[in-house]
């Protein structure tokens, strides 16, 4: 009896061996997601920049545009 406790603590250590080796790897793979989510971020943030600077252009240039449509009716 004392023998098939001991294999059942062996098999339950080993089991839990598997799950820390588990644990570290996703925690590996949280850290590079977090990681890539901020690379993400930041380009988002650049882009979101880079759109609010064209929409601001192509406003101007519309507005010369209608400047100008509306001299040429004068």
């Amino acid at each position: 009896m004392e023998e098939g406790v001991l294999q059942g603590f062996d098999r339950l250590e080993q089991a839990l061996d598997r799950l820390s080796a588990s644990l570290k790897q996703v925690e590996a793979e949280k850290a590079s997601l977090a990681a890539r989510n901020g690379e993400l971020s930041a380009l988002l943030a650049e882009k979101t920049a880079e759109n609010q600077r064209l929409t601001e252009e192509r406003t101007k240039v519309r507005e010369k545009i209608d400047f100008l449509l509306s001299r040429l009716g004068d």
